[in-house]
């Protein structure tokens, strides 16, 4: 996506809400000293991500869930484009590519 030109902002939804294990888990990503490696992790994307150990600090996990809910998000993903479309579900990069390129 970025090789493309288009930015992405991940934003936190932990579907369950506050004080689920998602949550607490988000939060701990969050916090992570290895922010990258914990997002990983938490979304089992990579083999070797590691145990996602408990942290906490200062963070936007309850501000952005409740903007989520506030938008209408209901799952996860959700992509927010720049025109403030709403498209849940995943798509595929290319998909998504060509879907931005035709807006424009």
């Amino acid at each position: 996506m970025n090789k493309a030109g288009v930015t992405v902002r991940y934003l936190m939804y932990p579907r369950a809400g506050p004080g689920s294990q998602t949550f607490i888990k988000s939060v701990s990503a969050w916090c992570a000293d290895d922010q990258k490696k914990a997002l990983w992790a938490l979304f089992g994307i990579a083999k070797e991500g590691g145990v996602l150990e408990a942290k906490t600090c200062d963070n936007p996990v309850q501000e952005q869930f409740e903007l989520g809910q506030k938008i209408g998000v209901t799952g996860t993903p959700t992509l927010i484009l720049e025109s403030g479309k709403i498209l849940p579900g995943f798509m595929p990069a290319d998909q998504l590519i060509k879907l931005l390129d035709d807006q424009e």
